[in-house]
């Protein structure tokens, strides 16, 4: 392996049982960008001494955030599974394995889950980042482009490991010994895209069509808090990121034809609005749901004699029965803002 290339780096994770106990790697990550990085407060000694310099420094309390580019593909599981469904659970919540062959993912109250990830960063080097939980997951797709759907995940952790520093779990031979059946892309040409009023099931008469979207799940995780600890764990430690705020769930799309005022209308009338995303490709599939949501910006700027594109944004709200009609594969009812459902190689949930 040549050192300090990304093409020859490897990115693989494990489900943590416990927040901030690091464990073995199990999956590899279609990941393409990495930029986590950790700071150390520095603790300085300022008394006045008649001396122009700092007397001496020391670390304080360690800060480990930052993203992770991912390509978002149908999951594969031969040997070990390589792909992203694992950041479906990590950003939403909860995964369940439906007897049908799909994962279904929903948000829930409470991020409880959290995962320790293994980058390969050099032949003899992993960077590890212990106790890591997705404070922000976003979702993008372009018509046409030559890239399929990508995805950014944003995290905090607790620590972060190098070789040779004390309290690392996995080895560089952990995460080159993982192998995985390479996975196909998920890209628009997969796509179905249909959105209608809430009151009655999709169904193709209402596809549209649309250039490019954003799908934004925010979960608000709270900003490093340092305490005095309770038990014997090292006072740098930040505690656990927990929600600080509302979940809050934005879709934006573009359609690049303004040739229908529907949405303008939705959005003055309030109308309660349900949007799903159906990407097939082969046997496997990748589905985005949201079952209750309310437009909240339309813009159709006009820029000269070009096309005129309608930019749109929709609030994804709490479905607490609002909507009966939008399931999962399974008739299993999404209850939260979002619900994502993969049928591919896996066959248990993350």
């Amino acid at each position: 392996m040549a050192d300090g290339q990304g093409v020859s780096t490897i990115l693989a994770i494990g489900k943590e049982t416990v927040w901030g106990t690091g464990v073995a790697v199990d999956t590899i990550v279609t990941y393409n960008t990495e930029a986590v990085d950790r700071a150390f407060t520095n603790i300085d000694s300022t008394y006045l001494d008649g001396v122009a310099e700092i007397k001496t420094t020391r670390q304080g309390g360690l800060n480990v955030a930052g993203d992770l580019g991912i390509e978002v593909v149908y999951d594969t599981s031969v040997t070990n599974p390589k792909g992203i469904d694992d950041f479906w659970l990590f950003g939403l919540g909860d995964a369940t394995f439906d007897v049908g062959g799909f994962n279904e993912f929903q948000t829930v109250t409470s991020l409880n889950v959290s995962f320790t990830g293994a980058n390969l960063k050099k032949a003899d080097t992993v960077w590890e980042h212990q106790g890591a939980k997705v404070s922000q997951l976003a979702v993008t797709g372009t018509s046409g482009g030559d890239t399929g759907l990508q995805a950014t995940a944003s995290i905090v952790a607790k620590n972060l490991l190098i070789t040779g520093e004390a309290g690392i779990i996995n080895a560089p031979a952990a995460v080159t010994g993982l192998s995985g059946t390479n996975p196909s892309p998920v890209a628009m040409d997969d796509a179905v895209v249909r959105m209608g009023d809430v009151g009655a099931a999709l169904t193709d008469g209402n596809r549209v069509c649309i250039s490019d979207f954003t799908l934004t799940i925010n979960n608000n995780l709270s900003d490093p808090v340092f305490c005095t600890p309770l038990t014997g764990d090292d006072p740098k430690f930040s505690a656990e990121p927990i929600r600080d705020g509302f979940l809050e769930i934005l879709l934006e799309v573009t359609f690049p034809f303004y040739d229908d005022n529907q949405f303008f209308l939705d959005q003055s009338a309030e109308t309660d609005v349900q949007v799903e995303f159906l990407f097939t490709r082969g046997t496997d599939e990748f589905n985005i749901y949201l079952p209750f949501t309310r437009v909240i910006s339309n813009v159709a700027q006009v820029s000269g004699a070009s096309l005129i594109p309608q930019v749109t944004q929709f609030r994804a709200l709490a479905n607490n029965g609002q909507n009966t009609d939008m399931v999962f594969s399974s008739t299993t009812a999404i209850t939260g803002g979002v619900g994502i459902e993969t049928k591919n190689g896996r066959t248990v949930a993350p």
